[in-house]
């Protein structure tokens, strides 16, 4: 069995969409950063990593604000004032990339894709990008000034902090010697997939690649190569904070977890993390106390974030996938007994090491 690792970065005979009216997210994937062209040509690959976005959008019920690029209060003569910038990791030359003018969408968060030779046995990696910021002030009377910044904080938290979900960083400086402190929310993150097996390069595009992924989510995964599917799944939920908010590693203690949902629903906190503490523990498949159901169709299955899949297999989201993001701070769907399905193909699940 080939055993191969994702980075932070159980088989299904169908797969399907999960029909949530209630759903409010809009993961946006972005591939304007994708220099090499690998998404322009190869529709299948783009195809699966936007089921994967969608079907994790309509996991997600929670609301979040729009964002501006700039926040400024005034208290009589007294002015503090702040503009801001989304940072994020280029996904294809792995070096820090700025968006400007850190405006979002409401119920948007916007992910930056590419590929990378990543070398070993790792299939992707991911995470959530950060906000930087600017400022000045008139300072015409220290009391005033005092509190125009505490006014600006509190107009920052709510734009950036975007009234729900997790916090992923925290800004903590000062204007003069004021202190301001902003705890920003998710608004982008960064995900990108390995080309580099079997000596193949970047260049040598979607074909070559064939003989290693199966890019295809509408069909059961190819004997021997890996899910496209559910490599870009597990990295998309590192990209909206799993393993690196501030909201997650404030329950995580090692490989312990604190978070109430997850321990109702598997009885304990303890040991449930892999050493690294950015991964659900592979439980090595049936019988593992971590498998828990599966929202397609009720089976159990080892959950998304663990750190590991399976050639010619497939993965799609779990109650504890769910329960870890609701940890984290994201509203959820319910569980699968309450949930309207359509299954509209076969599919299958993969195991490979996930970042």
């Amino acid at each position: 069995m080939n055993h191969l690792r994702l980075g932070s970065a159980a088989v299904a005979l169908a797969c399907a969409v999960f029909v949530s009216s209630a759903s409010a997210l809009d993961i946006d994937i972005d591939y304007s950063d994708d220099t090499t062209g690998f998404f322009a040509g190869n529709a299948t690959a783009k195809a699966a990593l936007e089921k994967a976005a969608a079907d994790l959008s309509a996991a997600i019920t929670t609301t979040l604000g729009a964002t501006v690029d700039t926040n400024s209060a005034t208290v009589n003569g007294s002015n503090a004032n702040t503009n801001y910038s989304f940072n994020y990791t280029h996904p294809t030359f792995g070096s820090a990339a700025v968006v400007a003018n850190a405006v979002m969408p409401a119920d948007t968060v916007r992910v930056f894709v590419g590929v990378q030779n990543l070398g070993g046995n790792t299939l992707g990696q991911g995470g959530p990008g950060g906000l930087g910021l600017g400022g000045g002030f008139l300072n015409a009377d220290p009391t005033d000034f005092a509190a125009a910044v505490n006014q600006l904080e509190a107009d920052a938290n709510a734009n950036h902090g975007r009234g729900g979900g997790p916090t992923i960083g925290q800004l903590n400086t000062t204007f003069d010697t004021e202190p301001f402190v902003l705890d920003f929310g998710s608004s982008t993150g960064n995900i990108w997939f390995d080309v580099d097996s079997d000596n193949d390069t970047i260049t040598d595009g979607a074909t070559l690649l064939d003989t290693y992924w199966h890019f295809d989510h509408t069909t059961p995964v190819a004997a021997g190569k890996n899910d496209f599917y559910s490599v870009a799944l597990h990295e998309l939920i590192h990209a909206i904070g799993f393993s690196a908010a501030d909201s997650y590693t404030d329950l995580q203690t090692g490989n312990d977890w604190a978070g109430g949902e997850v321990i109702a629903l598997v009885g304990t906190g303890t040991d449930i993390l892999e050493l690294d503490g950015a991964h659900v523990l592979d439980g090595g498949g049936a019988g593992n106390f971590l498998q828990t159901k599966r929202l397609s169709d009720g089976v159990l299955q080892d959950a998304v974030m663990d750190p590991t899949l399976t050639a010619g297999t497939r993965k799609t989201l779990t109650e504890l996938d769910l329960a870890f993001l609701r940890d984290i701070g994201w509203e959820t769907i319910p569980e699968p007994t309450s949930l309207a399905l359509l299954v509209v193909g076969g599919a299958a699940l993969l195991r490979r090491r996930a970042g």
